[in-house]
């Protein structure tokens, strides 16, 4: 028996899109719901301080362009 929903962790990756246009198609024909996560890495744990990841600035271009990667499957 299936759950009601489909977690799609994504980065960005060929890989991950042809995972996302699975996870929708079974989504989609199963009447469940999509949710997904964007997921990326810091090069370095030293790359940003705490204070550059914290920034609302920096967490909103991060935010936009994970929607721009996922957009690219939808």
């Amino acid at each position: 028996m299936f759950g009601t929903k489909v977690l799609l962790a994504t980065d960005g990756s060929r890989e991950s899109g042809r995972a996302a246009r699975m996870a929708a198609g079974l989504a989609n024909g199963l009447g469940l719901e999509l949710h997904a996560a964007y997921v990326a890495s810091i090069p370095s744990v030293y790359a940003l301080s705490e204070t550059a990841i914290l920034d609302p600035e920096v967490r909103e271009r991060l935010h936009e362009r994970a929607w721009e990667i996922m957009g690219q499957w939808w």
